[in-house]
């Protein structure tokens, strides 16, 4: 009878001890993630079935296996030069935040012409609806009012009078599709890769900081 009390008493505190050690673990797993840390093992965006990521040198090799051409070193980035979506002469300019490629930007050939120019945006517009589905966010208008010929649409664009976008939001990060509004040259339209984590990583280094 002795043996059988202990027996029944050890199997009782290892049962007392294996709930504890759960109870310990779920109250562990229920701790609510810190919103700096939410997502941190999400898929960076692609370019080009690339990862907008990693070093910049490494980046630029595989765009030149993809047939973009390397020009010139830009501010914290790399310039190239190539075909996209079937646009010729198209420039990449690729941004690096904390030494790791976050942004590629598309720079679609300038237009003399305020036709050619929305033919570009609106056709591009088209095909990332159809491919992405409806847009985060959506601006286009004038400044004051809309004008009614080309000419002065054009020059608008040029002088900063104009607000053309439409983003897209994707598990990676964002796409937006806008017009430029570089006022020394014939605009064109940009069609901005940006990754969310890579994006981020300075305000990750602030909120561990805090």
């Amino acid at each position: 009878m002795k043996r059988i009390a202990l027996s029944i008493s050890l199997i009782t505190l290892s049962l007392s001890a294996f709930s504890q050690d759960y109870a310990g673990a779920s109250a562990e797993s229920a701790q609510p993630v810190r919103p700096m840390e939410a997502n941190l093992g999400a898929e960076h965006m692609k370019f080009r079935g690339e990862y907008v990521s990693g070093p910049l040198d490494l980046f630029c090799e595989k765009m030149a296996r993809k047939g973009f051409a390397y020009e010139v070193p830009e501010p914290n980035g790399a310039s190239l030069i190539g075909t996209f979506a079937g646009y010729p002469e198209c420039h990449l300019i690729v941004s690096t935040n904390n030494h790791k490629v976050n942004k590629v930007e598309v720079h679609f050939p300038r237009r003399h012409v305020w036709s050619e120019l929305a033919y570009d945006y609106y056709s591009l517009k088209e095909m990332l609806i159809k491919k992405y589905g409806e847009p985060k966010d959506t601006l286009e208008e004038f400044i004051s009012h809309e004008p009614k010929d080309d000419y002065t649409k054009l020059m608008k664009v040029k002088q900063h009078l104009c607000t053309f976008y439409v983003k897209f939001e994707l598990p990676g990060g964002e796409i937006t599709l806008s017009l430029s509004k570089a006022s020394r040259y014939n605009p064109c339209v940009i069609l901005t890769y940006e990754d969310a984590i890579n994006s981020r990583k300075e305000e990750t280094k602030a909120y561990e900081d805090l």
